[in-house]
């Protein structure tokens, strides 16, 4: 018994210092824990400054540049509107341009072998064709105040030969009425402005005189 009471208390010092130990060693890993979940290092972020609103400065509008009269002499002018003409193979269908002239009134001028005709404005051409031995000869045209051809004939030695057609200034035909030697002769036909055939008038001819429907 004298063996047992030492021994014991040899097994009670063992048993303190191991949980002394014991706790001295969960303390010292607790505090590694914590110190490797601090971050290893801070990162700092500069945020810009905040600068004061910019005050908005009133300004003039700019004034308008003055732009630079117009007189009429400088204006635009609009561009005479052609009127559609009537499509008839081989026959023009506008008036051929001449050089501007002073207004001087109805006036004839004869250029390489074609004689031109002028209205009263001396510029608007009205009639126009073949001249030969002071008298017509060939293919003549006729054109309204817009330049529209309104009439196609064709002279020998100054008279109506060959076929002579015209149309209504909205393009419908007129007639068309053969000749010879200044007088009709053959099938005519003439067409009312509402387009239906004129039989008064339509029929065959024989020098000039209507002989039959």
């Amino acid at each position: 018994m004298k063996f047992l009471l030492p021994l014991a208390i040899v097994l009670g010092l063992g048993v303190w210092w191991f949980q002394r130990q014991s706790a001295a060693v969960l303390e010292e890993t607790q505090s590694s824990e914590e110190e490797s979940l601090e971050p290893e290092f801070a990162v700092q972020v500069d945020l810009p400054e905040r600068k004061p609103p910019l005050q908005r400065i009133a300004e003039d509008p700019p004034e308008p540049a003055d732009e630079p009269e117009v007189t009429s002499a400088q204006a635009p002018q609009p561009e005479s509107r052609q009127a559609r003409k009537p499509e008839t193979p081989g026959r023009e269908t506008t008036a051929p341009q001449s050089a501007k002239q002073p207004a001087t009134g109805p006036r004839e001028e004869i250029v390489g072998g074609t004689k031109n005709i002028y209205g009263d404005d001396g510029q608007t051409l009205v009639e126009t064709g073949g001249w030969q031995n002071n008298q017509r000869q060939g293919y003549w045209q006729r054109f309204d105040a817009e330049g529209r051809v309104i009439a196609t004939e064709n002279y020998v030695d100054g008279q109506l030969d060959g076929l002579a057609e015209s149309w209504y200034p909205d393009g419908k035909r007129r007639s068309s009425v053969p000749m010879q030697a200044g007088q009709v002769h053959g099938r005519a036909q003439y067409w009312l402005p509402s387009g239906e055939l004129d039989t008064q008038k339509s029929g065959t001819y024989e020098n000039g005189e209507r002989v039959s429907d």
